[in-house]
C-alpha cells in the first residue's frame, strides 16, 4: 500500500485538481477491497478454487525466485555459473519445465551450448523426452538452427535418431498423455515427422554407432507398439461391428413395423398425424443411416492394410469418426424405442 500511495502522489502532480486525484485513489482502493471480498467469497463457496489459486501463487513465486537466482548466478565467473546452472538446466529440460529453461537461457544465453555426460545438448534431451514446449523455446532461440540438430551425441545419434528412440521412460510418458495404442503410435509418428521437418536432408541418412538410420531406428523401436495398436484396433472394431449390426437390425425392424399398424383403405399409419410419430419416423431413418455408416467404417478398419502411414492419419480419423457416429446412433436408437412406447400409450 505504501508503494501504491507513493505512485498515486507522484501521479497527482500531473492532475489539475487535487480532488480528482484523491477520488481516483479512493476508487482504486474501493475496487481492490471489492476484489478481495469477492475472492474470499469464492474461496468459501468453492474450496477447490482456493487450492488452484494457492498453487498458481506458489508457481508465480517460484518463477520469481528462479529469475532472481539466475540474475545473481550470472554475476559470477563463467565457469562457476556453468557449474551451477548445468544440472538444473538439464533436469528442467528432461521433465519439461519450460519456464526454468527459458529463464536460464534468457539470463545465460551460452547455456544453450552445454552438453551432458552423453554429449547431448538440451536440444537433444528435449527431443529424447518428447518435451514440445522446451523444444520450441530452444529452436526459437537466436543462433540455433537445423545445424544444431545435426550434432552427434556419444552414440553418434543426431536429433532425428533420438526422436525415433522409444524406451521405458518414453513409453510411460506417452501412456500418460495419449490413451490407447493407436493414439500413442500416432503421437510418436507426429513427433518424428516434426523433428524430421526441421532436420537437414543429409541427417535423415546418417548412421549411428549401430549403423542405423533414424527411420530404421524408429521402425525397430516402435514395432511392438504398432502390433499392439493393430491388435487393439481389430478388437475394438470387431466388438463395435457386432454391436452396430445389432443396432441396424433393431432399427430396421422398427422401420418396417409401423407402431399402431396402418389403415386398410389408405395404407397410412393410424398415428401419422401425431407429432410423436413424426419424430419417431425421422429419428428411425437417421438411426438407420448412421448405424449403417458406422458399421461400414468399422469394417473398413478391419480390412485395412495397417501400413505405417495408415497409423499416422487414416486409421485414427476413421476410428474417431466411427466411434462418434456409433455413440450418436445408440442415442437415436434409444430415442426411437422411447418414442415407440409413447405412441403405443
Amino acid at each position: 500500500m505504501e508503494n501504491l500511495s507513493k505512485y498515486d502522489s507522484i501521479k497527482c502532480k500531473d492532475i489539475e485538481s487535487a480532488e480528482d486525484c484523491s477520488s481516483s485513489v479512493n476508487v482504486r482502493e474501493m475496487l481492490n477491497k471489492q476484489n478481495g471480498i469477492l475472492w474470499k467469497f469464492i474461496e468459501i463457496a468453492m474450496p477447490p478454487i482456493k487450492q488452484i489459486r494457492d498453487k498458481k501463487l506458489i508457481h508465480q513465486q517460484a518463477l520469481q525466485l528462479v529469475k532472481h537466482l539466475c540474475k545473481e548466478i550470472v554475476k559470477k565467473e563463467h565457469s562457476k555459473a556453468v557449474e551451477i546452472l548445468e544440472q538444473p538446466l538439464f533436469e528442467a529440460a528432461t521433465v519439461g519445465i519450460h519456464e526454468i529453461v527459458e529463464e536460464i537461457l534468457d539470463s545465460f544465453p551460452s547455456a544453450v551450448h552445454l552438453q551432458n555426460r552423453r554429449n547431448q545438448s538440451i536440444f537433444h534431451v528435449a527431443i529424447l523426452n518428447r518435451r514440445e514446449m522446451v523444444f520450441n523455446i530452444i529452436y526459437q532461440f537466436e543462433g540455433v538452427s537445423s545445424t544444431f540438430l545435426a550434432l552427434r551425441d556419444g552414440s553418434r545419434n543426431v536429433g532425428l535418431h533420438l526422436a525415433g528412440y522409444f524406451g521405458a521412460e518414453q513409453s510411460q510418458g506417452l501412456k500418460a498423455s495419449a490413451p490407447g495404442p493407436i493414439l500413442q503410435i500416432q503421437r510418436e509418428m507426429q513427433w518424428f515427422q516434426e523433428v524430421g521437418k526441421l532436420s537437414l536432408t543429409i541427417d535423415k541418412q546418417k548412421l549411428n554407432k549401430d549403423n542405423r538410420t533414424p527411420k530404421e531406428l524408429f521402425n525397430q523401436n516402435h514395432r511392438d507398439l504398432m502390433k499392439e495398436g493393430e491388435q487393439w484396433l481389430k478388437n475394438t472394431s470387431g466388438s463395435c461391428t457386432i454391436i452396430g449390426a445389432l443396432i441396424v437390425t433393431v432399427v430396421f425392424a422398427a422401420a418396417i413395423t409401423v407402431p399402431g399398424g396402418t389403415k386398410s383403405d389408405t395404407g397410412l399409419p393410424f398415428f401419422s398425424t401425431r407429432k410423436a410419430f413424426i419424430i419417431f419416423a425421422i429419428s428411425d431413418v437417421l438411426a438407420l443411416f448412421s448405424s449403417a455408416s458406422s458399421l461400414l467404417l468399422f469394417l473398413s478398419i478391419l480390412t485395412s492394410y495397417y501400413s505405417e502411414q495408415d497409423f499416422l492419419s487414416v486409421l485414427p480419423r476413421r476410428l474417431i469418426t466411427a466411434m462418434s457416429i456409433h455413440y450418436n446412433t445408440t442415442r437415436k436408437t434409444w430415442s426411437c424405442l422411447l418414442l415407440e412406447n409413447i405412441i403405443h400409450n
